[in-house]
């Protein structure tokens, strides 16, 4: 069952239970249990159950009410408005840190619930690990508008000033006074180290995601770079800003790639001598190697904003997710096409040969890292219209019936997927090139988002965006590992590309055809 949980001052929150009947008493527990090790197991103030609705699928909304907390000015809100140098003193309030979640990435402490100010103060500080900030970079528009962030970057910019103990008497620090070695030491070191991070962020922002830019946003940061940078001695950094601005382009990933397609819009031509290559008549090796690449071609090409929104999820989005909606369409069509090869094919003892071929062709794929293409032609065997020829299956040898067993165990759901997420981690640690399953991690996605609240008092849940990241990571990080030494066959790509999907309906008579179902 689902518990939607409403608390003031949090985005909702979705919690997927095992038990399908609670009752009221032990989903409250459940919600206060959550809630609790939001603040590492001590809230600021209770919860109290104002309403409950009981949906008729099984599911219940809690809805929660609480006295307001003391931390009002680190809101999101108020952290808008203010300026980040009037953020005060890190406290319990404005940052909880926690230990990583991810040892083998980040062995450090990170913010767990952070404010904005305080979180941009972290990651500006001139000591923070890079992966801190690709989090950053990859999650931020959750949670703050670029054009927001462009002024708090420019704000931390204008380091304040200390004040200076001009008692020549005095040689130790008093309270808020500071020596002139001290006053050296903050310029010198902690300023230009601030200024300095700044000023990177600011490169590799424009480098990497220039599209988040509008007209106002880039005139502010070309006066910028142009004055209170070179004010401040960095007019080396100022220089590569504005040179890449000159060349970077402000499309999103999305309208390049739609850009692309209208250039190449002509149509393909294709040898209509290849329209009758059938599942038989190609090498088990050439057809795992030939959708291998197909599939990391496109692969190779999602770009991490794909991601952002589940817009692939979402009809009026999913141009803004151009390569993840290809993959998962050329999932589809690999699966739909073998099942039609399979179904196509009247007589038992050529169906028997093919099934047998395709365990062959898994084999291969396993040996390539090919996860993907293992599970769109694993789901092809699997699919209702092949399971049910039990004549054809009857036939098949035995040890083509332990192989589908074992790699039915290996592409298993249970355990949340075990085997294939060891098998992806597996190449990953080889240096392996790889095609991962994706559905598997948009899944993830989809869950990670849906069970953790995105502000929690007004403040951003880092440790969210964190998960998230990591998430994402796992589909992403094989793309800068290309295959080499295997062979694309352009008939087999040919015959792939030009085939007309099935409707679901089609593919259930030819199997009817096959095998009549029992009176």
């Amino acid at each position: 069952m689902k518990l939607y949980i409403k608390i003031p001052g949090f985005t909702p929150i979705v919690l997927r239970l095992k038990e399908s009947k609670l009752q009221i008493h032990h989903c409250i527990e459940v919600a206060n249990e959550y809630y609790g090790k939001l603040f590492n197991g001590n809230p600021p103030v209770p919860l109290y159950i104002q309403k409950v609705i009981n949906f008729n699928n099984g599911d219940k909304l809690l809805i929660f009410y609480r006295e307001e907390t003391s931390d009002f000015g680190f809101n999101m809100h108020i952290q808008h408005k203010i300026s980040i140098y009037e953020e005060p003193p890190a406290c319990p309030e404005s940052v909880i840190f926690m230990k990583s979640p991810c040892p083998k990435l980040y062995r450090g402490i990170l913010p767990k619930v952070v404010s904005l100010n305080r979180l941009l103060l972290i990651l500006t500080d001139g000591t923070i690990d890079k992966f801190l900030i690709d989090v950053f970079w990859w999650r931020y528009r959750s949670f703050v508008k670029p054009s927001v962030l462009l002024r708090k970057l420019m704000e931390r910019f204008d380091v304040p000033g200390i004040q200076r103990n001009e008692s020549p008497r005095e040689n130790s620090n008093t309270a808020g006074q500071y020596t002139f070695l001290d006053e050296c030491y903050y310029h010198v070191e902690v300023k230009t180290m601030i200024q300095t991070t700044v000023g990177k962020m600011l490169y590799d922002w424009v480098k990497n995601y220039y599209f988040d830019f509008d007209d106002k946003m880039e005139k502010a940061l070309t006066n910028f770079c142009n004055t209170r940078m070179i004010a401040a001695g960095l007019s080396c950094v100022s220089s590569k800003i504005l040179n890449l601005m000159k060349t970077q382009s402000r499309l999103a990933p999305w309208q390049i790639e739609l850009e692309k397609s209208k250039q190449g819009k002509s149509e393909k031509r294709h040898s209509l001598a290849y329209t009758n290559l059938s599942l038989l008549r190609m090498d088990p090796r050439e057809f795992a190697e030939t959708i291998t690449l197909m599939d990391y071609n496109i692969y190779k090409d999602i770009h991490v904003t794909e991601l952002l929104g589940f817009a692939w999820n979402k009809e009026k989005k999913r141009h803004m997710a151009p390569n993840l909606v290809k993959a998962t369409s050329f999932f589809n069509r690999i699966s739909n096409w073998i099942i039609f090869q399979l179904l196509n094919e009247y007589n038992n003892n050529v169906r028997k040969k093919m099934i047998e071929m395709l365990i062959k062709v898994v084999e291969y794929l396993k040996e390539l890292n090919s996860f993907n293409m293992i599970m769109a032609v694993y789901s092809a065997l699997e699919n209702s219209n092949i399971d049910r020829l039990q004549d054809t299956w009857s036939i098949v040898d035995d040890k083509t019936k332990k192989q589908r067993t074992e790699w039915s165990k290996f592409c298993s759901t249970e355990g949340n997927s075990k085997n294939l997420r060891e098998a992806m981690e597996k190449a990953y640690t080889e240096f392996s090139p790889c095609c991962p399953f994706i559905a598997i991690f948009l899944k993830d996605l989809v869950f990670v988002n849906d069970g953790n609240p995105s502000f929690i008092d007004g403040k951003i849940n880092f440790h969210k965006y964190v998960v998230e990241y990591l998430v994402m990571l796992n589909i992403l990080r094989f793309r800068d590992r290309p295959y080499e030494n295997i062979t694309l066959r352009e008939d087999i790509k040919t015959v792939l590309e030009t085939y007309q999907l099935k409707e679901e309906d089609e593919l259930y008579s030819l199997s009817l055809k096959i095998q009549p179902r029992k009176k």
